[in-house]
């Protein structure tokens, strides 16, 4: 089983979710203030996931007593993947290239805070474009492999063949 937490649907556009603050009664707030928000509710959320109890006093999400049942199986949490556009908080690239500049941007970051890049797994997302698409795949997964990612997601065609994935399989297991 796959367990995902998703802020923003990936088709939503900018003045689609403007539409939607505005028919709360509220303006989008600062991009800044976006960022807040969404660290404090990742924080608030991996704190429900792998506490009893949960209180938290942030500037946008406040908790008192909080619970969360039942606990997820994996321990402390499941992990927090966060994907988007841009290179403060998160990013999505094109080539292995811009993926590893990026991924060199990281490592400054966590140097900077003291913190291990190691603790953070690095993913990228490749597309297989249906059967003839594996080889392809392939050699995509492993250039991102040379660029130092640590997990390449498969994502497969929405009505693909099962059959399809033990040729995937064959093609990747140099990789591992």
């Amino acid at each position: 089983m796959r367990f995902a937490i998703k802020t923003r649907p990936e088709h939503t556009t900018w003045a689609q979710l403007r539409e939607v603050w505005r028919a709360a009664d509220d303006d989008l707030p600062p991009l800044r203030e976006r960022f807040d928000r969404f660290d404090e509710g990742v924080e608030s959320v991996v704190r429900l996931l792998s506490q009893e109890t949960t209180t938290f006093g942030g500037r946008y999400v406040r908790l008192t007593g909080a619970r969360c049942e039942p606990k997820p199986v994996q321990r402390p949490h499941p992990p927090v993947t966060i994907g988007g556009r841009g290179r403060t908080r998160t990013a999505l690239t094109d080539s292995a290239e811009q993926w590893l500049s990026l991924k060199q941007t990281l490592v400054e970051h966590c140097g900077s805070l003291g913190r291990d890049p190691g603790e953070i797994t690095c993913s990228v997302n490749i597309r297989v474009d249906g059967p003839g698409g594996i080889a392809e795949a392939a050699a995509t997964a492993s250039a991102y492999r040379e660029a130092g990612a640590d997990l390449a997601i498969m994502n497969l065609p929405l009505a693909a063949d099962p059959a399809i994935l033990t040729p995937l399989a064959d093609a990747l297991v140099p990789l591992a």
